[in-house]
């Protein structure tokens, strides 16, 4: 198994970058019992973005048979999301189709390697996935390849499932989930407690209008003991 992004394998390629090729911005948000995992929210007509593990940290994928993929469309709209695998120096096949994807739930997906177009010998330098003409937010976790089919994989739980709206934000920011948040904390992106705000309530609303335009965590702590993290962006 190589492992590009998992909190359950070790690594095999630090990542240097998760890119936003157009209409859409990469978040790590923490899941119930599960770790962390990405989301990319798309925006205006669909986005696109790519994890990126380039130069020696690209990944001889040749003695593999699959990637596997665990993704979360949280919207029947991007339920046709799209992927690719660039090789070193390119000669992939481009943006292919997943699978029928179900919304609101993990689908774990296989792919054969040798429908990528990866050139016998080279190098895998980039994992791509986008929506198309579509809007809407989806999770990725345990994105690796492997030889086999796995019997089982840690999957994260969707027992946490906030939404954050709008995000962007000039003002106000509204966090609703299906169980009972009992408070929030606002973070700067280097750590600094912002403020606390008491809810034991399902649904919340907190006034940013005071804070200076940029990025911020919003930590979502939930009655039964699971937290949530999300990044949002004060305009």
């Amino acid at each position: 198994m190589l492992s590009i992004y998992s909190d359950a394998y070790t690594t095999v390629a630090p990542v240097q970058a998760y890119e936003n090729w157009w209409n859409g911005t990469w978040s790590e948000v923490t899941l119930a019992d599960a770790g962390k995992a990405k989301i990319f929210m798309s925006t205006n007509g669909g986005g696109g973005g790519g994890i990126g593990f380039y130069d020696a940290n690209a990944v001889d994928v040749s003695a593999m048979t699959y990637l596997h993929v665990d993704i979360y469309p949280t919207t029947s709209t991007v339920a046709g999301l799209k992927y690719n695998v660039v090789p070193v120096g390119g000669g992939g096949t481009g943006w292919t189709s997943f699978p029928t994807l179900i919304a609101n739930q993990w689908n774990k997906v296989d792919i054969m390697i040798n429908t990528l177009g990866i050139p016998s010998g080279v190098k895998a330098q980039q994992i791509g996935f986008g929506t198309f003409g579509v809007d809407g937010n989806f999770y990725i976790d345990n994105v690796y390849f492997s030889k086999t089919l796995p019997t089982s994989v840690n999957t994260p739980t969707a027992d946490v499932k906030l939404s954050y709206f709008p995000n962007p934000t000039r003002n106000n920011l509204t966090i609703a989930a299906k169980s009972e948040i009992s408070e929030l904390m606002v973070r700067n992106l280097v750590g600094q407690h912002i403020r606390t705000v008491k809810v034991n309530a399902n649904t919340a609303t907190l006034s940013l209008s005071d804070l200076s335009a940029g990025n911020y965590f919003v930590i979502a702590k939930m009655a039964n003991g699971q937290v949530s993290t999300q990044k949002i962006t004060k305009l």
